[in-house]
C-alpha cells in the first residue's frame, strides 16, 4: 500500500519537483473521478455519507426544538406533563377520543 501511495503522489505530481502542488492534487482527482468509474463512484459515495451525515445532524436539533416548544406549550397549556389534556368527544363519535399525537406525549 505505501508503495502505491507513493507511485500515486509520482503520477500525480506532474512538473517532477517532488512536491505536490494544490493545482496539481486538485486536477488529478478531477481527472480521476471523471475518467475511472471506480473513483467516481467513491467521490459519490462520500458526498451521499457527507448529505446523510448533515441531515442527521439538522434532524436532531430540529427534533430538540420541537421537543423543547411542545414542552413550554403543554407546561403552559396544562401545568405540566403530569395533566393530561382534556379529552373531547369528535362529532359523530360515540366515546370521548385523545387524538393519537395526544395520547402518546402523555403515556
Amino acid at each position: 500500500r505505501r508503495k502505491d501511495l507513493f507511485e500515486l503522489f509520482r503520477l500525480m505530481d506532474m512538473d517532477g519537483s517532488k512536491e505536490l502542488q494544490y493545482d496539481e492534487f486538485v486536477d488529478a482527482l478531477f481527472q480521476a473521478q471523471t475518467q475511472d468509474t471506480r473513483m467516481y463512484l467513491m467521490f459519490m459515495q462520500l458526498r451521499l455519507q457527507k448529505i446523510e451525515h448533515g441531515l442527521d445532524d439538522k434532524m436532531k436539533r430540529q427534533f430538540e426544538e420541537l421537543k423543547h416548544h411542545v414542552s413550554l406549550t403543554v407546561s403552559q397549556q396544562f401545568g405540566g406533563w403530569s395533566q393530561r389534556p382534556p379529552v373531547q368527544s369528535a362529532p359523530g363519535m360515540g366515546a370521548a377520543q385523545v387524538d393519537p399525537v395526544s395520547a402518546a406525549m402523555f403515556d
